[in-house]
């Protein structure tokens, strides 16, 4: 009696630790799926459903303290002309090196995602408006003096933007966006910074 109750013991440890193990590896594939959906195959940077996350999770802490944030908006200049001479596997080599470069131009309290093609968004948080520019400025250069292992060089114009009051997360993003095009229009390899007016103007 007793050798069968070891037994029968024995048969339900293993079957706990069994679903223990299921249950560790479920919550495994979950967290791995999870990390996938937010992130962008490409590059490894979050992705734009990660970062409009972000930017909502800003924006909270904006309404309820007070705390600006800001958005640096990146598109590379030229891109097109990159994958129509070079081919494209030369275009996503440029993408991908410039995303690990990155680290070495923001703050570690900020977040940047690949919002789509060629184009960056990075998160300031906890910013005041005159200090997007300096970031920028820094990101740009880097970007000018990397070596992107072929002929051409490769330069970004950055448009910022930081929240005011009685200002959406849509009104922010389309004044960094008008600050980028006015970066390309002047002239590119430029960083520009918008100046909050009446969005209904824009």
């Amino acid at each position: 009696l007793e050798q069968k109750i070891y037994e029968r013991t024995e048969s339900l440890l293993d079957t706990q630790k069994e679903l223990l193990e299921d249950k560790k590896g479920l919550l495994e594939d979950k967290n791995e799926l999870t990390r996938m959906a937010l992130t962008d195959g490409l590059t490894g940077l979050s992705n734009r459903t990660h970062m409009n996350q972000i930017l909502h999770k800003e924006f909270s802490r904006f309404e309820r303290h007070n705390q600006r944030f800001g958005i640096i908006m990146l598109d590379i200049d030229h891109f097109k002309s990159v994958n129509d001479k070079y081919g494209h596997d030369a275009g996503d080599a440029v993408l991908k090196k410039l995303a690990a470069t990155f680290d070495k131009a923001i703050r570690t309290s900020d977040f940047i995602a690949r919002w789509g093609g060629e184009e960056f968004l990075i998160c300031c948080t906890t910013i005041e408006e005159e200090d997007l520019l300096p970031i920028a400025e820094t990101i740009r250069q880097l970007v000018a003096t990397t070596n992107f292992d072929h002929k051409s060089q490769i330069t970004a114009s950055l448009g910022c933007a930081a929240i005011v009051k009685g200002e959406s997360i849509g009104d922010l993003i389309k004044r960094a966006d008008v600050a980028l095009y006015e970066a390309k229009n002047n002239g590119r390899n430029r960083s520009m910074v918008s100046e909050f007016t009446d969005i209904s103007l824009l």
